[in-house]
């Protein structure tokens, strides 16, 4: 009868434990406060570089654009970009006949 009891206590502590197990790796890492990589601004690392203008996340399909307009020039080597960059995930590619 004493065995059979431990014996339900840890099959619970075992069960458990794998519903926590399987929790934590369905959420990943949102548990833990880390933004996922799709929801990250700017180019990551692993985008596509159009141009100097403009790259495209592979990951997630979005267009980023940044728009860089002037520095401001502080004192010394001072300097701080005024830009406007835009993250797009509403973009498509049309396509049409040249005629």
């Amino acid at each position: 009868m004493h065995n059979i009891r431990i014996n339900k206590i840890l099959a619970f502590i075992i069960q458990q434990f794998f519903c926590a197990l399987v929790v934590i790796l369905l959420l990943g890492t949102e548990v833990f406060g880390a933004t996922h990589a799709a929801f990250t601004p700017g180019a990551p690392a692993g985008s596509y570089p159009l141009s100097n203008l403009d790259t495209i996340n592979m990951y997630n399909g979005n267009l980023n654009v940044n728009f860089n307009f002037t520095e401001v020039i502080g004192r010394g080597k001072a300097k701080y970009p005024i830009s406007m960059p835009i993250n797009n995930s509403k973009w498509s590619v049309l396509r049409g006949d040249a005629s």
